[in-house]
């Protein structure tokens, strides 16, 4: 770890982010950067209030309900205690919230009613060197630090299990393909509880660049004018609706797109405006970005992943999985409190993705696990979902497959909105964007508080909502249809 680039770093938050954050920074200011030595300083306070909660050596323990900077210090704080972070998605809640829960062995957790009006914190007086030397520490230890839920897109959800050692490699691959440096910023344009958002503070930090974090992506786009920018396809389709929005994004060095398969027609909108993207594949698995396109240089075919990043090692099986072997592969995860290890050592990680490489450049043909046999022809989930991101929905919707006493499967659709949507515009959008066989048999509607930028689908959950009755039935197709 460079101490030079390391001391460079530091975080930029707007208005509406410094006063979420008053609880854990009641002494930041408006329009203050917070440098390198006051963030890690901040968080080893952190840590000694942490261990008067009850924190221990080796526990996991949740953190929900906070800011994107708090979420970002508590993450650090539990991690020089060397217990387990394991950062959640606000917007799960309820019984949804157990499914989680279900799958760690979890001795505590932290949300903002752990910290009162009363809380305060004093300032640590050790010096610059000494800080610097505890936090690289921290990165040489390859034990559990950190746990990352996948989205459990096709299963129970997955707790994916990190150190900071494994993240380093993943990030110092990612800083080299796109030269960050000291005069970038980066803005956190993703939850901080996935793999994706955590990564741009981590790459930040390595490369001595600027952190940013707004909240509003649009607002905050336009305020930070970063020269870097994470987003996942539908954040990229919302933004490109907006001409201004467009003028941002061309101000950007870079634009990485991942998290989820890239449409063809979003493959147009981005070659049409002249936008430096790059495209991405990664995994929480893997740490995030395993492959990218160069930016700006535009791939023939929506399912192009591009280069395979410096130091990655990527290999496809016989039966045409996607594997990964080095330093930046997880230590494991938990599943039903049982936990799986990975040894990179020793053995090659088989991914559900099906991909080819050639001259180095890696395919994406899709996943081994989401094709269903509907009225005899096979149908992929994902394809689906990448036509179904083509509509304006009033919220978002996600595929979900059921089983069909006559068909075998049959997709059906769940939208998740504040309001109630316009099912005859839904439905006459259904029919001009999916082909017979891919189109939602039913469409069915979840009603949320919060939408969380970049959040992947649960389709376990939203299964079981359908099932269950949880969800109301707003259309369903006739079978002479």
């Amino acid at each position: 770890m460079d101490p030079v680039r390391f001391s460079t770093f530091n975080i930029r938050v707007d208005e509406q982010e410094r006063t979420k954050a008053q609880c854990l920074w009641p002494d930041l200011k408006a329009g203050q950067s917070i440098s390198m030595y006051d963030f890690l300083s901040r968080c080893f306070v952190l840590s000694r209030h942490l261990k008067e909660f009850g924190m221990q050596k080796d526990q996991y323990w949740t953190l929900q309900g906070f800011d994107s900077l708090s979420t970002l210090t508590l993450t650090l704080a539990t991690i020089i205690n060397e217990a387990v972070a394991v950062p959640l998605n606000p917007g799960i809640t309820g019984k949804h919230l157990n499914v989680y829960l279900d799958q760690i062995p979890c001795h505590g957790n932290l949300d903002p009613s752990r910290f009162g009006s009363d809380f305060s914190l004093e300032r640590d007086k050790h010096s610059h060197a000494a800080i610097y030397s505890a936090f690289q520490d921290l990165f040489e230890l390859r034990k559990a630090q950190i746990a990352i839920f996948s989205s459990g897109t096709s299963g129970k959800p997955k707790a994916i299990v990190h150190s900071l050692y494994n993240l380093r490699f993943s990030a110092l691959a990612s800083n080299r393909f796109y030269g960050l440096n000291q005069s970038d910023s980066w803005l956190v344009s993703l939850g901080l509880f996935h793999v994706g958002g955590l990564m741009i503070a981590l790459r930040c930090m390595l490369a001595g660049a600027t952190l940013c974090i707004g909240s509003k992506l649009s607002s905050a786009l336009r305020r930070f004018k970063p020269s870097l920018i994470s987003l996942v396809p539908t954040q990229l389709m919302d933004l490109s609706k907006s001409s201004d929005s467009i003028d941002d994004l061309k101000l950007c060095r870079v634009i990485l797109v991942g998290g989820a398969g890239y449409s063809s027609e979003l493959l147009q909108i981005v070659k049409q405006n002249l936008l430096p993207v790059s495209f991405t594949y990664g995994s929480s698995e893997t740490g995030a970005q395993v492959a990218a396109t160069m930016p700006g240089v535009y791939p023939s075919a929506h399912k192009v992943a591009g280069q395979i990043l410096p130091g990655r090692q990527l290999r496809i099986d016989d039966d045409g999985h996607i594997q990964i072997k080095d330093s930046g592969l997880m230590l494991g995860y938990w599943i039903g409190k049982n936990f799986h290890s990975t040894d990179p050592d020793k053995q090659w990680y088989s991914s559900s993705d099906l991909g080819k490489i050639q001259d180095g450049e890696l395919t994406v043909l899709g996943r081994s696990d989401d094709v269903y046999m509907v009225g005899g022809e096979g149908v992929s989930l994902s394809e689906v979902q990448l036509l179904l991101e083509h509509g304006a929905w009033q919220g978002r919707m996600y595929a979900v497959m059921l089983e069909d006493e006559r068909l075998g499967f049959a997709p059906c659709a769940v939208i998740e909105s504040a309001q109630r949507p316009q099912i005859k515009q839904v439905v006459q959008q259904l029919e001009e964007h999916l082909p017979s066989l891919k189109r939602p048999r039913s469409v069915y509607w979840h009603q949320v508080d919060l939408l969380t930028a970049g959040e992947k689908p649960n389709r376990s959950i939203l299964k079981a909502g359908v099932l269950d009755g949880s969800f109301e039935c707003l259309w369903r197709r006739s079978e002479s249809d």
